[in-house]
């Protein structure tokens, strides 16, 4: 019968002329009257999934059920793909790198303690991985970092910026040395790897992502995080700067913005080793599900921010 979704779909009888909704489990069924309605329209009531018919004022004898078409979610495959990765000796880099290994894509690795990177080398297999020494503060070195990828896989598809430092403390509490060390791997790191990557993309002329790994710090930053929240804000801004930039080139941005993970991160620097309170964290798989979850979405998506917290962490 024309004009019969094919899909699940649920809505009150008085929906029927305005809008619907999509739901999972429930199925339309076409009401048909003679001179009832508007202008002859359909009626629609709802049938339980049981099979077991309610009562409907709008009932009439003559009844179609169309069978479900459940349509599988989209799904784009990273198998072949190139991904490079900053920060990915330890926690959500190393996380990210094995997810991605999993589902087929070539990774390069970049971060300054060379002996873990070989070493993640070396579990992902030798063919579809390679460590590439990298400070993300200095330029430079991030261009070698993605050339690198495209010397050895002949392109690069996306960049993961995930190289990250945080300390906790008031405003007085960290040296100048080190705060500025941390602005600068923060966010001076992120916009050197995006710079180094997006000329390639741009080339390449078929798309490319920018995954900049941020923090819940950079939506709402907490009493005794405030320059290492501002560094997380500036992610934030500059994600959201680059998505109006570079969408029309095909290049996807997205803001992976999670809560506290239970990694090395910030270790005698406000957290302690062993703390009880970490295990209620985010895993660094949490993370790095995010991160191959939103390069796998279609092409004509993009998720532009999410934040995430386990459900043991207070927003």
């Amino acid at each position: 019968m024309r004009g019969v979704p094919e899909r699940s779909l649920w809505a009150a009888p008085a929906d029927v002329n305005g809008g619907t909704q999509w739901h999972p489990e429930r199925h339309w069924v076409p009401l048909f009257t003679e001179g009832e309605g508007a202008a002859g329209t359909p009626e629609r009531r709802r049938v339980p999934p049981s099979g077991e018919r309610e009562r409907s004022p709008y009932a009439v004898p003559t009844v179609q059920l169309v069978e479900e078409d459940h349509m599988p979610a989209e799904k784009r495959s990273l198998a072949g793909t190139v991904v490079a990765v900053t920060g990915a000796s330890a926690g959500i880099g190393a996380a990210a790198a094995r997810l991605l290994g999993e589902a087929g894509a070539n990774v390069v690795l970049g971060a300054r303690r060379t002996e873990r990177l070989d070493a993640l080398v070396e579990e992902i297999g030798a063919d579809r991985a390679l460590a590439v020494s990298l400070e993300v503060r200095d330029p430079e070195q991030n261009r070698a970092f993605v050339q690198a990828a495209v010397d050895r896989f002949g392109r690069i598809d996306s960049i993961v910026a995930n190289a990250g430092i945080g300390m906790y403390g008031g405003i007085e509490d960290s040296s100048d040395d080190d705060l500025t060390r941390m602005i600068e791997v923060n966010f001076s790191g992120t916009v050197w790897s995006v710079r180094a990557a997006v000329p390639h993309f741009r080339r390449q002329g078929d798309g490319g992502d920018v995954v900049i790994v941020s923090s819940v710090a950079g939506l709402r930053g907490g009493a005794d995080e405030a320059v290492y929240a501002g560094t997380k804000f500036a992610q934030v801004g500059l994600a959201g700067s680059l998505d109006r930039e570079l969408r029309e080139d095909g290049i996807r941005v997205s803001a992976i913005c999670p809560a506290g993970v239970e990694t090395e991160f910030a270790i005698g620097a406000g957290r302690t080793e062993g703390d009880p309170a970490l295990a209620a964290y985010l895993r660094p798989e949490d993370v790095a599900f995010q991160i191959v979850t939103a390069l796998e979405q279609p092409r004509r998506l993009r998720t532009t921010l999410w934040a995430q917290w386990s459900m043991g962490q207070g927003s």
